[in-house]
């Protein structure tokens, strides 16, 4: 199923928001072993509107910065899907 079918259907059923942080933190995870052999790589995550609008996001990604230690200046930017 390509993104454009289940992500809205995430977003309606609730889901989207552990979606997210599903995905903040396997990027959070490999960025932080990429960045080992390509200290300059930065990482782009798109995440949902709906988690954008949610005043926890910021809490949510700096917890995940914590908890892999990782350098924020790996994570280049987080903005919203567009489909």
């Amino acid at each position: 199923m390509l993104p454009d079918r289940f992500l809205p259907i995430a977003e309606e059923i609730g889901f989207i928001e552990a979606l997210d942080e599903w995905v903040l933190r396997q990027a959070v995870a490999a960025a932080k072993v990429w960045r080992v052999a390509r200290p300059a790589l930065r990482v782009t995550v798109n995440v949902s509107p709906v988690s954008i609008r949610r005043d926890a996001l910021l809490a949510r990604i700096n917890r995940i910065l914590v908890t892999f230690a990782s350098i924020p200046a790996g994570l280049n930017s987080i903005s919203p899907r567009a489909f």
